[in-house]
């Protein structure tokens, strides 16, 4: 019974391992197909994002240094 159960804990643990590394590849298969379709400052706010967590969009305007805010909500808007 003992065996069986070891057994059942290596598969389940290879499962998820698998799972995770599976996860992995996808994130990064999709942030690459992300990257190839976006350009010039689209692709320089989707950049700022994924560095910093939490950001407004008057702080990505002066961060980019964008004419105003509503272009900073444009690139986002686009994004999503």
């Amino acid at each position: 019974m003992t065996v069986q159960n070891n057994i059942k804990k290596k598969l389940a643990f290879r499962t998820n391992r698998d799972k995770k590394s599976e996860a992995k590849n996808v994130r990064k298969l999709n942030q690459d197909d992300i990257v190839k379709n976006l350009n010039g400052r689209t692709l320089m706010v989707y950049f700022v994002i994924l560095n910093k967590k939490l950001i407004g969009v008057r702080e990505l305007q002066r961060h980019l240094e964008l004419s105003s805010p509503s272009v900073a909500k444009y690139h986002l808007e686009k994004l999503v």
